[in-house]
């Protein structure tokens, strides 16, 4: 262990947003299962039916969080569209 008894982890939130206007949709559970198609068990309901969270496995290291983030770096466009290959502005 790298540190002794440390362990880390990262969460990440997205919201179910209207494309046009910006405004929350209770869509969450319908993105749910598209991204569990893409991502794997990783995906998670939130309580706000808006919203869903994605999370890395505990690590010890921070190389290990990087090596499971390249599958998580990259918001859907809508609950059909995910990203075959996530992408990040400027890289």
């Amino acid at each position: 262990m790298g540190t002794a008894g440390c362990t880390l982890g990262v969460e990440e939130e997205f919201l179910v947003v209207d494309a046009a206007s910006g405004a929350l949709r209770p869509h969450a559970p319908a993105a749910l299962s598209a991204a569990r198609d893409r991502l794997g068990e990783d995906v998670h309901p939130e309580l706000h039916p808006s919203q869903i969270e994605i999370t890395t496995p505990v690590a010890e290291t921070l190389p290990e969080i990087r090596a499971e983030r390249p599958a998580t770096e990259s918001a859907p466009t809508s609950s059909t569209s995910w990203p075959e290959r996530p992408s990040r502005p400027g890289t």
